[in-house]
């Protein structure tokens, strides 16, 4: 597999665009989709509840750890979401753009 979704949340839109705009002007990825989102999740033996900001990225597989990276250095939380997702298929032009899209 060569092309990838990564995925993270964020506590404000604000923070959603510093982190997709940072990976885009770094073409580390060749877009980025985001949108608000109610999340529950287990926090310190809490079951928490939070209005979050989902960001869903596309790169290709050379790029995994740098964006892993970046993600986890700007992000405010002390454990964020980063999850990797291979690309199995799709129309062949998109991910031709997507593969000329990034360094």
């Amino acid at each position: 597999m060569n092309y990838f979704a990564v995925i993270t949340t964020c506590g404000s839109e604000d923070e959603a665009l510093r982190i997709a705009n940072h990976l885009l002007n770094e073409k580390l990825i060749a877009c980025a989709n985001w949108w608000q989102v109610n999340s529950a999740y287990w926090w310190e033996g809490n079951c928490e509840r939070a209005e979050e900001y989902m960001v869903f990225m596309k790169t290709v597989k050379k790029n995994l750890k740098a964006v892993e990276s970046a993600v986890v250095t700007m992000h405010s939380y002390e454990n964020p979401e980063v999850i990797q997702i291979p690309i199995s298929g799709g129309s062949e032009k998109y991910l031709d753009w997507v593969k000329e899209s990034v360094k």
